[in-house]
């Protein structure tokens, strides 16, 4: 068994990886008071953009946290972030993987990590330059392993409003040490959003398969906010086994 704990799942983890529309003005926009989210975010990979400064989120679902390459694909996470700075936001996620045993029964064996994601670019209206980020993980339970990265993303239409599209492309480097298997992958993702309401967006994305995996893994879904503060987040996803599975969460921002 191999067990990758991708952010990007626990943070829009399709749980939502909120973004502040004010980051993201058109022209003519003055700053408001308010704080709103955008419902932007992909499920197996990360993007670029980070918590608010002072703002946490937690959340929890059945996302393809771990991949498991045997008779069970059952996983279980939850996480909760919080945001240092406008451009830097800290971690702490759980995942539960559900094996099956050959006398017909189970166990659940967890796995504990930590994250952190720092903004070294923002964009801008107007501007064809992206937002860009650096970040990484690492992971400890009966294996252990991590993963670095460096992803882009922009907002086509420079405002955040219905029918703004979102791009997301990067790089990262995985890497396990779990039940024997040891080994490291450099791999190319690519996502999108698009915001069709103000409240609920479209999620897409694609990752090059590595070791251990038979596709590559992709994952088409919705995510809908709620009063500004619940994310609901379900859609499908082939998580690198050549089989569709559906996956459903929910994330808060208090």
């Amino acid at each position: 068994m191999r067990v990758s704990v991708l952010t990007g799942g626990i943070l829009a983890a399709a749980l939502v990886l909120a973004s502040p529309a004010g980051a993201q003005r058109g022209p003519g926009e003055e700053a408001g008071a308010e704080e709103r989210f955008a419902p932007v975010g992909l499920v197996l990979n990360p993007t670029a953009y980070t918590l608010p400064a002072g703002r946490w989120l937690i959340g929890a679902g059945t996302f393809q946290q771990a991949v498991v390459t045997g008779d069970s694909d059952r996983q279980y996470s939850a996480g909760i972030f919080y945001g240092i700075s406008d451009n830097l936001y800290v971690g702490g996620f759980w995942t539960g993987v559900q094996r099956d045993r050959p006398d017909g029964s189970d166990i659940v064996e967890s796995y504990f990590g930590g994250l952190a994601q720092y903004k070294l670019i923002s964009e801008t209206a107007g501007s064809l330059v992206p937002s860009f980020s650096i970040g990484g993980y690492a992971y400890t339970g009966p294996g252990e392993g991590g993963t670095l990265y460096a992803v882009a993303s922009k907002n086509l239409m420079g405002r955040v409003r219905p029918g703004a599209v979102f791009l997301h492309a990067g790089v990262r480097w995985d890497t396990f040490d779990n039940d024997g298997l040891d080994d490291d992958a450099i791999r190319p993702f690519v996502g999108a959003n698009l915001l069709v309401t103000r409240e609920l967006a479209l999620n897409w994305e694609w990752r090059q398969r590595h070791f251990g995996e038979t596709n590559n893994l992709w994952a088409a879904g919705a995510i809908w906010l709620i009063n500004n503060r619940y994310a609901l987040s379900a859609g499908v996803q082939d998580p690198g086994s050549g089989s569709t599975q559906f996956y459903a969460g929910l994330s808060i921002v208090p």
